[in-house]
C-alpha cells in the first residue's frame, strides 16, 4: 500500500518490466479526484492509466477513483476491525506497530476535541 502522492514511482517499481518480468501482474490503485460532482476527472488519472503502456508492462492496472478523499471514511470507527485485519494480513508480525498507530490516532483526536 502506498500512501500519499507520487504514484508514478510506485507504479514503475511494480509494473515496469526488467528483462521482460515485472514485480506485479495486477495493481489496484485507489485514489480520490477531489473534483465537484459532474466535473471531469483530473488529467493526472488519465496519465496514471497510461503509464503501464509506456513501459510495455505485461501487468494490468485498475484505477478506482472516489469523488472525495477516502481517509475519513476508512478511519471511521465501524471500519477498525477490517482495517486491523487487513494490516495484519499484510504484516502478520506487526501487531505492536498497529497498536502504536491507534495510540497516535487517539492522541490526535483528543487534541482536536480540546
Amino acid at each position: 500500500m502506498a500512501d500519499g502522492v507520487g504514484f508514478e514511482v510506485y507504479l514503475q517499481v511494480l509494473m515496469a518490466p526488467v528483462d521482460g518480468v515485472c514485480l506485479a501482474r495486477r495493481v489496484a490503485l485507489i485514489t480520490d479526484t477531489d473534483v465537484p460532482p459532474g466535473a471531469e476527472e483530473p488529467a493526472r488519472l488519465q496519465a496514471l492509466r497510461a503509464l503501464p503502456g509506456t513501459w510495455a508492462s505485461p501487468g494490468a492496472l485498475h484505477l478506482a477513483a472516489a469523488p472525495r478523499t477516502l481517509e475519513p471514511a476508512l478511519w471511521a470507527p465501524h471500519n477498525a476491525a477490517a482495517l486491523r485485519a487487513a494490516f495484519l494480513l499484510c504484516a502478520p508480525r506487526s501487531e505492536d506497530w498497529w497498536e502504536q498507530v491507534l495510540a497516535a490516532v487517539e492522541v490526535v483526536n483528543a487534541s482536536r476535541r480540546r
